[in-house]
């Protein structure tokens, strides 16, 4: 091989550790990325947990109360559209 031979392929290992150097960057990154993600979403599920057992318990609370009566037509109106959305996500996210 000459000299000329050798340095191409010297070259060619150079620019393919560069390469390898540069997707590792990228994949330690989309790692990081993934699990903040991850972490943001069990985050988010407790949050909904936690909302959805205290509206729950205040539910029975106020149907066992009949104080459901307290509530204005203009409330149960917003809860009614904000059920919708709750099940139109739950449909999204399980699709």
């Amino acid at each position: 091989m000459s000299g000329l031979d050798i340095a191409g392929i010297a070259a060619n290992i150079i620019q393919i550790a560069d390469l390898g150097t540069k997707l590792s960057v990228k994949l330690f990154t989309f790692y990081r990325q993934i699990q903040s993600v991850n972490q943001s979403v069990q985050s988010l599920a407790s949050d909904v947990a936690l909302t959805s057992a205290i509206l729950h318990e205040l539910g029975m609370s106020l149907d066992q109360d009949g104080a459901s009566k307290l509530c204005s037509e203009q409330a149960h109106g917003r809860m009614q559209i904000v059920m919708k959305e709750c099940a139109d996500v739950l449909h999204q996210i399980q699709g």
